[in-house]
C-alpha cells in the first residue's frame, strides 16, 4: 500500500517556483510515488531530488563568481569607472 505524496515544499507555501523548480518538483513527485515507503530506492530518489535542488540553487552563486573572475581578469585598471562600480551599476 502506498501513502499519498506530501507536498514537498510545505515550508514555503506562498513562494512562486521557477520553471526549472516546477520541473524538479514534478519529477520528484512522480519518482517518490513510484518507490516503496522504505529502502534504498526511496533514499536514492530523495537524495537525487536534494542534489538537483541544490545544484539549481548554486547557479546564481556560480554566475556571480564567474562575473567577479571575468571582471578581475579582464577589466582594465586605468579605466575611469572602477571595477566594483562597473559590476554593481
Amino acid at each position: 500500500m502506498t501513502r499519498p505524496v506530501r507536498h514537498l515544499r510545505a515550508a514555503q507555501p506562498n513562494r512562486v517556483l521557477t520553471s526549472v523548480e516546477q520541473r524538479i518538483e514534478a519529477v520528484a513527485r512522480t519518482l517518490i510515488a513510484r518507490t516503496a515507503d522504505r529502502g534504498p530506492a526511496r533514499f536514492a530518489v530523495r537524495f537525487g531530488v536534494f542534489v538537483a535542488k541544490q545544484a539549481w540553487a548554486c547557479v546564481f552563486g556560480a554566475a556571480m563568481l564567474a562575473l567577479l573572475l571575468v571582471a578581475r581578469l579582464g577589466y582594465p585598471e586605468p579605466a575611469l569607472l572602477t571595477r566594483n562600480d562597473a559590476i554593481t551599476s
